[in-house]
């Protein structure tokens, strides 16, 4: 039973960090998109978003703003965020692995 608890307590935390991530990732890609709305078609500019699926169908998604840089990657059991804010110097990094035994690993690092 204990083994069980354990269990659905790391789902649950492997799901809220899921959502805090693709809700970060999302407020990013939103201000991208209103600081090149913003610029004119000729200027350089060095805010941007790429997706890029891989042969083995993992994803890769990257976002870019003046100050902060974004990225999710997802594989079929596992995904990883990173985000590096130089403005507030503040680096997040979540990564959720499925064990073999069907258990989540999660390792959490903000500094």
């Amino acid at each position: 039973m204990p083994q069980q608890l354990s269990s659905q307590v790391c789902n649950r935390e492997a799901a809220t960090l899921l959502s805090e991530s693709l809700d970060r990732l999302n407020a990013i890609r939103f201000r991208a998109h209103q600081e090149n709305s913003k610029r004119s078609r000729k200027s350089s500019s060095n805010v941007f978003e790429e997706f890029v699926r891989l042969a083995d169908d993992s994803e890769l998604m990257t976002v870019v703003t003046g100050h902060t840089r974004a990225y999710f990657f997802s594989t079929l059991d596992s995904w990883m965020y990173l985000e590096r804010d130089a403005e507030s110097n503040l680096d997040t990094l979540y990564i959720v692995r499925e064990n073999a035994d069907g258990v989540q690993s999660i390792q959490k690092t903000v500094c």
